[in-house]
């Protein structure tokens, strides 16, 4: 008697582990929904509070640096071995003579509405910067263009800083 109590204790016992591996309609519920591409996440310690996500008053806010630069691209960005390159910017030319530089945006860059981004948006956001009214610490990243100081202290025009737009696209 004392053998058959414990066979079917043990068949119990394994009945009981295997009712564990076997999956419900509930189951496959719950697998087809963790399969479901919920999107990127990106975890960062930021140690300042971020109040906006502006990129030219995130500059003297690290942790929204840290954020904005996830948000906005660059015309170029600092590669592995500290040298600049491209980013949206698809070519560029160095004139000596004139001592300009001209560059030419890729086309196939688009805001988050699906609109493209062009050479009027890089325009904008340097005249923002250095729009006298304004106060903005990214403004001396533009110091070196002609007139861009002078601008930005209310001494010339904006129209009379080195920044010409040549495409209209």
């Amino acid at each position: 008697m004392k053998k058959l109590i414990a066979l079917a204790l043990c068949l119990i016992m394994i009945l009981s582990a295997f009712a564990g591996c076997a999956s419900s309609k509930e189951d496959g519920k719950k697998k087809e929904e963790e399969e479901v591409d919920p999107g990127a996440y990106i975890r960062m310690y930021i140690t300042e509070p971020i109040y906006n996500f502006d990129p030219a008053l995130a500059y003297g806010n690290e942790a929204a640096l840290r954020i904005v630069s996830l948000l906005y691209d660059n015309l170029f960005v600092l590669g592995e071995n500290g040298k600049p390159e491209k980013s949206l910017v698809k070519n560029y030319d160095i004139d000596k003579k004139t001592n300009s530089i001209t560059l030419t945006l890729r086309s196939d860059t688009y805001w988050s509405d699906g609109s493209p981004v062009s050479a009027n948006d890089v325009f904008f956001a340097w005249e923002r910067l250095l729009d006298s009214t304004k106060s903005f610490d990214a403004a001396v990243l533009l110091y070196d263009v002609k007139n861009a100081k002078a601008a930005k202290e209310g001494d010339v025009s904006i129209e009379d800083v080195g920044i010409q737009l040549l495409n209209q696209t």
